[in-house]
């Protein structure tokens, strides 16, 4: 396993006026790392659809899948269904995109943590607030 650890501690005044700080962020390269998930996160709930289900090993009884007509969609009401589901304290996107931001928005609301499980790379959601 190679693991990036990196926790800058930095904060900047930005232009718009605020001041922005860099959260503590672990990135890991593994191969075959969706095979134990639950190794990076300790009982944490996680959020899949039907494709990345079919991806990793999470407990059942601590995972919301989403459902969509091809693809869910980031809109309010998976945002409050995955909020009505939530098991545990630390709330983790196992996708990209639209997972991610639905998780993201739903950590944020109910005062929970987030991380993610990215399946796509070239997803910019990941480092967003």
């Amino acid at each position: 396993m190679i693991a990036l650890l990196k926790d800058l501690k930095e904060s900047f005044k930005c232009t718009c006026g605020k001041v922005h700080s860099v959260p503590h962020i672990e990135i890991v390269f593994e191969e075959n790392a969706f095979k134990h998930i639950d190794d990076f996160f300790e009982n944490a709930t996680y959020l899949v659809d039907g494709n990345t289900a079919k991806l990793v090993r999470t407990c059942p009884a601590r995972t919301i899948q989403l459902e969509g007509s091809g693809r869910v969609l980031a809109k309010m009401e998976n945002v409050e269904k995955a909020m009505s589901q939530i098991k545990s304290d630390l709330f983790v996107s196992v996708g990209s995109g639209s997972l991610t931001d639905i998780a993201k928005y739903a950590a944020h609301l109910s005062g929970k943590s987030f991380s993610c499980f990215p399946t796509a790379p070239s997803v910019d959601g990941y480092t967003s607030k």
